[in-house]
């Protein structure tokens, strides 16, 4: 075996809607194999080529002791010695002003987010330039505790780990998002949770590490050559029911576990 096939396995038993997003995003992963060069496969065939930059990517790929996509149990093995000298090669496929908080807190306001529900009392998150001084501003809002004619309260919130995504291709299913935002090529990392609405074409992507969300929200992001609209996104505004009731009555999203690869 030359150094050149030792980066190509071959991969049965795909899932006959398994796009080929879907399956780079999952070889690609580091705990499954590595960065992936090409991929010959055509989708519904049940089999692919894959060709990873390195031979350790293509070893991990072959070592994990099993593959779940889309739930069907995949096969890998070395790429089999042919007589053709060249590879096939597939084409590429309403609300208070920040002026308004200023004034109330005596900093300069970088971004404010509202809630996703229709109500005349509504929660936001500020998010300052600089360092705040918390203690100093919640005293502050005891001896004048109203805006605009509303009482208000403040609190800090934990650091945002989750992004909205929407404009979902309708060959989206939980696993291709998921290994989406998984990916390397994604600016992504270890996934905690996804909440999809294949119907509304939207979903919820939770994250382990709230530092991830600025790189993904850095990148392009597309899903079988669909451009998706990606946002950093609070769960104390709103759920993903509260964002889509206000433009029209939606079915009760999916709700799935973290999967476990061994």
């Amino acid at each position: 075996m030359d150094e050149y096939e030792a980066l190509i396995i071959e991969v049965t038993g795909i899932n006959q809607s398994t796009t080929k997003d879907t399956l780079e995003n999952y070889f690609s992963y580091s705990r499954r194999g590595g960065d992936i060069t090409n991929i010959d496969y055509i989708k519904g065939s049940g089999n692919a080529s894959l060709t990873f930059a390195n031979a350790e990517g293509a070893k991990k790929a072959l070592e994990t002791r099993s593959h779940l996509l889309e739930e069907s149990a995949l096969t890998t093995q070395r790429k089999k010695a042919e007589n053709s000298e060249n590879d096939k090669v597939e084409g590429i496929p309403t609300k208070t002003s920040e002026n308004d908080t200023e004034g109330k807190s005596d900093l300069d306001v970088k971004d404010i987010t509202h809630d996703t529900k229709s109500s005349d009392n509504l929660n936001a998150i500020v998010t300052f330039y600089s360092p705040v001084d918390f203690d100093k501003m919640k005293e502050g809002f005891k001896s004048k505790p109203t805006l605009e004619g509303k009482y208000i309260s403040i609190k800090t919130v934990p650091p945002c780990k989750t992004i909205l995504v929407k404009n979902l291709p309708s060959t989206a299913t939980y696993d291709s998002v998921w290994l989406r935002f998984e990916s390397k090529r994604a600016g992504g990392a270890d996934v905690e949770g996804v909440h999809l609405d294949p119907e509304k074409r939207t979903a919820l992507v939770e994250f382990k590490d709230p530092n991830v969300i600025d790189k993904v929200l850095s990148v392009k992001q597309t899903l079988d050559n669909t451009t998706l609209s990606v946002e950093r996104y609070h769960p104390i505004l709103g759920s993903l029911a509260d964002l889509q009731t206000t433009e029209q009555e939606i079915s009760e999203p999916t709700r799935h576990e973290v999967p476990t690869a061994t």
